[in-house]
Order: C-alpha cells, then sequence, then structure tokens
C-alpha cells in the first residue's frame, strides 16, 4: 500500500468501527464480532518516480479466522477504507 506503518495505524480506528485492535511487533489483531483479523505491516523501501517519493507498507490479511461469510464484506470494508481519491 502506498502509506506508512504509522498513517495505516491512523486509519485503523475507522475500519475497526469500535471493534478492539491491538498492534504490537508489527501485528495488528482486531477483533470483530465474527472473530478476529490478523494483519502483518511490513515497511518497504519507498517507490521513487523521479523527485517524487511515495512510502509503502506491505499489508498480509490473515482472514482464517473469520466465518467465510465474514471475509468479501471485511475486505470490501477494508479497501474503501483505505481507498485513495487522486487526480
Amino acid at each position: 500500500m502506498g502509506l506508512t506503518v504509522d498513517e495505516f495505524l491512523r486509519g485503523l480506528p475507522g475500519l475497526a468501527g469500535g471493534n478492539p485492535w491491538v498492534h504490537e511487533k508489527g501485528r495488528v489483531r482486531l477483533q470483530m464480532r465474527e472473530g478476529e483479523v490478523s494483519m502483518r505491516l511490513e515497511p518497504l523501501p519507498d517507490r521513487r518516480l523521479a523527485a517524487l517519493s511515495i512510502p509503502v507498507t506491505r499489508i498480509e490479511i490473515d482472514l482464517s479466522a473469520l466465518p467465510g461469510a465474514a471475509r468479501k464484506p471485511f475486505l470490501a470494508r477494508f479497501d474503501l477504507h483505505y481507498r485513495r481519491g487522486g487526480g
């Protein structure tokens, strides 16, 4: 994703929607009503385009503790919450 770990964490309360979450040692655990979502955050080198520098963080999402019916809605919410516009 084109953001820093800190930027991702600043947006996490909105994604969590009041559900509890914990960040420690590059991992986030988000406790949803349906089950837990685990995310691994890995900062990567910035992406450079001429004078432009874009931060990059790899986000690995583990939905294995969520029932199948809850996975697609979570990913849709994640996508909508972290989508960035441009022009």
